[in-house]
């Protein structure tokens, strides 16, 4: 029977678990289709890219090459990307990310990353000797006049005009170059599996079938009559490897084999028997607290996210009840093989055929069994992985101490070590020895300073209300220093 704090607990936690399950439902894949792709060429010869960025690699995203074009090549441009990158279609279905210095951009630009002070229009290419003509706040649409104009080499801005005929200049940072009054955008959902049960539930299928699970690829390549589709949300774990940057190699539609642009090491994967404890299920359903996102989402510009509570007070106040809600949660998984233990133990403890070591023992394995697979079942399923690792061995390691130092004073006290009974009671105590102690410590300045304690030995006598045994308990009490 839970207690009126373990009751009020779980309550938040089902709160806690409902807010999460609906914002996983809501920030899974959208596609924004009504933007059409920007028809346009490539000004220089440019490579392709499987990411929004340059070939390498970090813990959370890898770029490869995946194919290069020569300038005056038509393309489509689909979608806009971090670092000035955007994603085309080569005219041969080759599709990945370019850098937009390489696209030649349409004559109106869109005004993006409103929220900075600094976007507006000024009398001069340069935010130190110029003046702010005027400060833009929401998106619109700018003519290009001139530019781009470097300042220092580092910035550069554009002559541009705007709807009421005002000229200035403008950073192209707070623009987006490809004349879209929307752009296509897709706001992806980060998804995470076993990498064995992803290959076996996927290769053979149709790749149009994945495509419309997980959205659109980031990249795809064509290669001796083959394509591989480039999947960048999707991350793969096996054993200590999370594997990066899918790759869905296939070969008249059909999914042929998997591979990946890069991987990272996840030492969380060294515990025994956490591959077998991963699960799907969990890693992108209830517990993806990675994506969980309090109060913001992204807009439909893809470049910025929109703040669904207006006043700050109440993002505030939303803010602390999502926290609470979810340490309440966490308090709650972790405690479950706790409370088992602890009620399996219970149980059993009526049973007079059960001696007091033999109870002391089951609370000793099965916290330590119970408890291992469980912290290992967290951590490898809640996160992402090594990020929260601390945290919940510290909470285990207390659980567990708790749990031992619990039963074995509790055994001691109040289980008679004869008929096994819960039936033990006071039958007084006495100080048997008692040690005085002097502790003489010395400062920097060279001044000694002397301490005394006490330190006394008790026997507490307990009796048996069953069948009268008597037995005695020997304990330590320690005054401190004074």
């Amino acid at each position: 029977m839970l207690g009126k704090k373990d009751l009020f607990t779980a309550i938040l936690a089902a709160l806690a678990l409902i807010l999460i399950v609906l914002n996983i439902v809501t920030s899974s894949d959208k596609r924004n289709f009504d933007a059409e792709p920007y028809n346009t060429q490539l000004i220089n010869q440019a490579e392709l890219y499987s990411n929004s960025r340059l070939p390498g690699q970090t813990d959370k995203m890898a770029s490869v090459l995946v194919g290069s074009a020569p300038a005056g090549t038509k393309i489509e441009v689909l979608e806009p990307g971090i670092l000035d990158f955007y994603k085309v279609m080569l005219p041969d279905g080759t599709m990945g990310w370019v850098e937009g210095k390489n696209i030649k951009q349409s004559e109106t630009v869109m005004v993006k990353y409103i929220s900075d002070a600094a976007c507006g229009l000024w009398d001069a290419p340069n935010y130190v000797k110029g003046k702010q003509i005027r400060r833009i706040s929401e998106r619109e649409m700018l003519t290009i006049i001139d530019g781009p104009e470097q300042v220092n080499n580092t910035l550069a801005f554009y002559k541009v005009k705007d709807k009421n005929d005002t000229i200035g200049w403008i950073n192209e940072s707070y623009l987006s170059p490809m004349g879209w009054e929307v752009p296509r955008f897709v706001d992806r959902k980060t998804w995470r599996y076993k990498k064995d049960s992803f290959e076996e539930d996927w290769i053979g299928k149709p790749v149009g079938e994945f495509i419309e699970k997980f959205a659109e690829p980031g990249a795809i390549k064509n290669e001796s009559g083959k394509k591989t589709y480039y999947f960048n949300n999707i991350y793969l774990y096996k054993d200590d490897h999370k594997y990066i940057g899918q790759q869905l190699v296939t070969q008249n539609g059909i999914i042929e084999e998997v591979k990946y642009s890069g991987t990272d090491t996840k030492w969380t994967g060294y515990f025994p028997l956490s591959n077998e404890l991963r699960s799907n299920f969990f890693m992108n359903t209830i517990w993806d607290l990675a994506n969980f996102r309090d109060y913001e989402r992204l807009d439909k510009y893809g470049d910025s996210k929109a703040t669904q509570f207006d006043s700050k007070w109440v993002r505030i106040l939303v803010a602390i009840l999502f926290i609470i809600l979810i340490l309440s949660l966490f308090y709650i998984i972790l405690y479950i093989p706790y409370f088992v233990t602890d009620k399996t133990a219970s149980r059993l403890s009526l049973n007079p055929k059960l001696s007091n070591s033999i109870i002391k023992t089951i609370v000793l394995v099965g916290t330590a069994v119970l408890g291992y697979l469980w912290f290992v079942f967290i951590s490898v399923n809640i996160g992402v992985f090594n990020e929260y690792f601390l945290i919940f061995m510290l909470f285990s390691l207390g659980m567990a101490m708790g749990l031992i130092g619990m039963w074995s004073s509790s055994l001691l006290y109040n289980r008679c070590r004869k008929c096994h009974l819960w039936t033990g009671s006071d039958n007084g105590s006495e100080m048997v020895a008692a040690y005085d102690h002097t502790r003489t410590s010395t400062g920097s300045s060279g001044y000694s300073k002397s301490e005394h304690g006490r330190s006394e030995i008790w026997i507490d006598h307990r009796l048996c209300t069953n069948c009268g045994f008597m037995w005695d308990i020997r304990r330590r009490f320690w005054s401190g220093w004074r």
